[in-house]
């Protein structure tokens, strides 16, 4: 059991560039023997930047 954990932990880490599995949706095991991963889709965060003086407040999208 821990070494399929382990083979699995690295198909994340090599397929996503994610430590975390907590932020995959699903892994396949295809015929092939080969691992897929999608990733959980986060919502964007959204940010508002309000600056003084006469300077409208921006708007900044991250994710």
């Amino acid at each position: 059991m821990m070494v399929v954990l382990i083979g699995i932990l690295q198909v994340i880490r090599l397929n996503t560039d994610q430590t975390d599995p907590s932020k995959i949706k699903t892994a396949y095991l295809e015929r092939d023997g080969s691992i897929s991963v999608i990733p959980l889709k986060r919502e964007p965060r959204v940010v508002d930047v309000s600056v003084e003086g006469d300077v409208q407040t921006v708007r900044i999208e991250l994710g």
